[in-house]
């Protein structure tokens, strides 16, 4: 398959991460025009560059037809500031992923019936695998359709996947060496007949699974029960979670919980509604979250909302919203109470469903699914405003992106 790259430009006066502005790398599509101008150019990446095992790695998941590669891999030298396309992984589908503290990706096939899969791929650099790719561990049947999320345990002795449509949680024991055992538990949730939003919560809808950072506690969004259902993470035990929660946050009708995130201190989490267009802000005291704020994130009515992030500083927050006013909005946080002020949007691509940060916070890449590219904003470091480059990465249905850590040795 031909691939065109092109190269990373270096701002003057910019190091590291904050030198990093992509004109493009072509997909499936070849090299497209920026969503905004069409200025993107051609060229391959500069010479001189470090050892692709000394790189830097962004990973990219997107929608796929039945055997196709979805997974895909780039390197990003932060000493010239240069990127190229890697490779792919053979995973079908790859709508999320998260690495272990060891390295090891686990991405989630979302499909629609119960052949939907989990995998789990060695880090390069640790055999099996080559030194510059991961290579083939695992791969195991969620038993439920359409797995949307996933995570490791914080003791990494499981993952965990959310499966939509399934309307269920799937927990699987990692072996020695990262590979993923038969599943150990399938957690399921009641539903009493429609919520506030009848054709979108008919039934039971896992959507994002995230453990608190004092590792204690694992919660799961129900989208259908407008809820986020808590367990006590049993540790040393050979299952991950009692078969029911212990307790539930239930939230506004009609909210529709999907991501949330939280702080550095721990204390303060962040939901993203999709189909409110709104966020939660909750107060963690390491037994309960309690709602504290909620706060619109769009006023069109769309119901879209996707994903959801602080700045590595915490000083800003931000979320995607698709469907209308497709974008990124921006919040300012309170550094004494963690609750948010609205301070604007910035137009994207179609259909931003997931977007990460460098490390430095200096850039944000966006993964807008319909306009079939990653886009690549810089964020100012007073604001946090995002400043729209012209700059992306063009390829079919791109859903999920993240930086992966640099290989063990």
């Amino acid at each position: 398959m031909m691939r065109h790259i092109t190269p990373i430009k270096l701002i003057a006066g910019a190091a590291m991460w904050g030198a990093m502005v992509l004109n493009g790398c072509s997909g499936r599509q070849g090299a497209g025009n920026s969503a905004a101008d069409g200025n993107d150019s051609t060229a391959v990446a500069r010479e001189g560059a470090a050892p692709v095992d000394d790189q830097v790695r962004l990973l990219i998941g997107r929608y796929s037809a039945p055997g196709e590669n979805a997974l895909e891999a780039y390197s990003f030298d932060p000493e010239t500031a240069s990127a190229q396309f890697l490779y792919e992984i053979p995973v079908e589908n790859a709508s999320f992923l998260d690495i272990s503290d060891r390295g090891v990706i686990y991405a989630v096939s979302e499909s629609g019936d119960k052949a939907s899969q989990v995998t789990a791929l060695t880090p390069p650099g640790v055999p099996p695998a080559s030194s510059t790719r991961p290579s083939y561990s695992s791969r195991r049947p969620t038993g439920s359709a359409d797995p949307c999320h996933i995570r490791v345990s914080p003791d990494g002795r499981f993952v965990a996947t959310a499966n939509y449509t399934g309307g269920t949680v799937a927990v699987f024991p990692v072996n020695a060496d990262g590979s993923l055992g038969e599943r150990r538990q399938l957690l399921t949730f009641g539903h009493n007949g429609k919520g506030a939003v009848p054709d979108r919560q008919e039934a039971p809808h896992p959507h994002c699974i995230t453990f608190t950072p004092d590792g204690r506690r694992m919660l799961v969004d129900d989208l259908g029960n407008d809820v986020i259902h808590c367990y006590a993470v049993t540790q040393g035990a050979d299952s991950l979670v009692a078969s029911q929660p212990d307790s539930a946050v239930k939230l506004e009708p009609g909210s529709g919980p999907r991501h949330l995130t939280f702080n550095a201190k721990g204390d303060m989490a962040y939901l993203i509604n999709e189909l409110s267009d709104r966020v939660t802000v909750l107060k963690y005291d390491g037994t309960t979250l309690t709602p504290v704020q909620y706060i619109g994130a769009d006023k069109n009515g769309a119901g879209g909302a996707a994903d959801i992030h602080l700045s590595p500083d915490g000083k800003h927050l931000y979320a995607s919203l698709r469907l209308k006013n497709d974008g990124i909005t921006r919040f300012d946080v309170d550094p004494e109470t963690g609750l948010l002020t609205y301070r604007g949007h910035t137009p994207t691509a179609a259909h931003p469903r997931n977007f990460t940060l460098t490390p430095d916070g200096r850039y944000m890449f966006v993964a807008c699914r319909d306009g079939n590219r990653v886009q690549i904003f810089k964020v100012d470091e007073h604001t946090g405003s995002l400043i729209d480059r012209h700059r992306s990465i063009t390829l079919d249905k791109p859903v999920y992106v993240n930086f992966y850590p640099t290989p063990v040795r």
